[in-house]
């Protein structure tokens, strides 16, 4: 079972969401049920999202992603009016114990941009257009949230041990 998660860390209902794809991570994916995969989708009205996704996989490329994902979600508020996101990036990399000049340095050359325009691309040809947009293989979640997502993964699991 794929659980796709379409998502701008600077959107609300996708900060959210957040503790129902922890759950996910915790109940599924980490006992190899499911594979969860996320995809950047900015949204052109959040000023702060581009920054935010690069910030996600500039922090991976130091095997940290799934934590700075983390703590952008948790600390959506502090950092989505900012006008200098990057250093509060920057901050939060150095919380994780990066090494901060490699990862302001991926930062300030956009080294990751491609990468999340590839993201939005991937998106805007499944026809999704709205965040949070979660799919389980096919099935389109109507109301992301836990309840909703366990259960049809719960479904979804057991469709493949028939």
């Amino acid at each position: 079972v794929v659980v796709r998660e379409f998502a701008d860390y600077q959107c609300p209902a996708c900060g959210s969401f957040s503790s129902a794809s922890k759950q996910l991570k915790e109940e599924y994916v980490d006992a190899g049920k499911v594979r969860f995969v996320y995809f950047d989708l900015p949204l052109q009205q959040h000023q702060n999202a581009m920054p935010a996704a690069q910030a996600a996989r500039c922090a991976g490329d130091q095997d940290a992603y799934w934590a700075m994902h983390d703590r952008l979600y948790d600390s959506q508020t502090e950092w989505s009016g900012s006008n200098d996101p990057v250093a509060t990036f920057t901050r939060y990399a150095g919380d994780l114990g990066l090494e901060k000049r490699r990862f302001r340095r991926c930062m300030t050359t956009e080294l990751h941009r491609e990468a999340v325009e590839q993201s939005r691309q991937v998106a805007m040809q499944l026809r999704v257009t709205s965040t949070p947009t979660v799919l389980v293989d096919n099935i389109r979640l109507t109301r992301p949230g836990w309840g909703q997502l366990s259960a049809v993964v719960e479904r979804e699991l057991a469709d493949e041990a028939d």
